[in-house]
């Protein structure tokens, strides 16, 4: 039998791609598709823990939120922790004392007042942690939240107390027309 082949002038090429032009082509379509998945799954991840440390924020803040409210109903804090869990949250509160406190975690102008004019008074200065704990992954992480209370009836007698061993000077400064309440002064950290 005769083959049939098309006579062509040498060096001339047909229209169309060659098998190695094809299969470079998918290669390189496969290595750019792996780098956009790999972007995408990186940015779900990211928006999940995002959307965990916002939601663990929010749980901070209203617990925070209702210390506050039971300080102002002259609901003081004892030296307690407690934990309880919420969803996938674990939360943890606990009051203490300001003296059990490393005052390096504390506002400048607090440990300054606590260190110059209230130095020394037996008021009941209670530093107040709010701590929201979940697993991500393998790695536990943490929202704190942490403020400062004390009575402020007590405070306002320590202080007109310390003001008449003083013979009088400097003036009392408790009378800030928070009678009979309990004084809080904020010092969140994110």
């Amino acid at each position: 039998m005769k083959r049939w082949t098309e006579a062509r002038p040498q060096g001339a090429r047909r229209g169309g791609f060659t098998l190695l032009e094809v299969l470079a082509a998918v290669a390189i379509l496969g290595i750019w598709f792996s780098v956009l998945a790999s972007i995408a799954i990186q940015g779900q991840r990211s928006e999940g823990e995002n959307e965990r440390r916002a939601r663990a924020s929010l749980i901070a803040d209203r617990a925070l939120l209702e210390l506050e409210l039971g300080f102002a109903q002259n609901d003081f804090p004892g030296e307690s922790v407690d934990q309880f869990e919420e969803d996938e949250f674990l939360i943890e509160v606990e009051s203490m004392p300001l003296a059990n406190l490393d005052l390096v975690d504390m506002d400048e102008a607090f440990v300054a007042l606590l260190q110059g004019d209230l130095a020394g008074l037996t008021v009941d200065f209670q530093a107040v942690r709010v701590n929201v704990k979940w697993t991500e992954g393998h790695e536990e992480k943490s929202v704190t939240r942490l403020t400062y209370a004390w009575d402020s009836t007590r405070l306002a007698e320590a202080l007109e107390k310390a003001d008449a061993e003083n013979g009088g000077a400097g003036g009392s400064q408790g009378g800030d027309g928070d009678e009979g309440g309990l004084g809080e002064l904020g010092g969140r950290s994110p």
